[in-house]
């Protein structure tokens, strides 16, 4: 007698028939990321969100590879991809936001703060008034130290 697959198996053979299904779409991608990700393989989901990214380029997919990467035990990885995406996309709110909720969600108050404050101004188009010189590196942003 065949032994019954599990949920986590037959998950991963809907994903692999939808990957080959959607190779050129994102959402295959992203659906096997999340599944890697549910099964405890941050690394490799990260690869499989990395791909999804490249075929649809969007701030959402860009935040969840940056918290699979730091996942994953790959802090510096995941600092050198924001900072690479925040310099190629520095107009996408959205990336900052969705890092400020993962930053929240993880106790990091001031990082989150600093990521809601970057989002709203980079979405409104306006300029942030700080003398908190770290708002320099969130390359869409317009950014003014009020005491100089």
């Amino acid at each position: 007698m065949t032994p019954r697959p599990t949920r986590g198996e037959i998950n991963t053979r809907l994903a692999a028939g939808l990957l080959l299904c959607m190779a050129a779409a994102a959402v295959g991608w992203l659906l096997e990321s999340e599944i890697l990700a549910a099964q405890k393989k941050p690394a490799e989901a990260s690869e499989s969100m990395r791909e999804a990214l490249a075929r649809q380029p969007n701030g959402m997919l860009a935040a969840r590879t940056y918290v699979l990467l730091i996942t994953a035990g790959k802090a510096a990885d995941a600092a050198a991809f924001a900072a690479r995406w925040e310099k190629d996309h520095p107009q996408d709110a959205a990336f900052h936001n969705l890092l400020g909720q993962y930053r929240q969600s993880r106790g990091d108050v001031d990082g989150a703060v600093a990521s809601y404050r970057a989002a709203l101004a980079i979405e409104h188009q306006a300029e942030l008034h700080s003398n908190d010189a770290d708002f320099a590196r969130f390359p869409g942003l317009r950014w003014k130290n009020p005491l100089r």
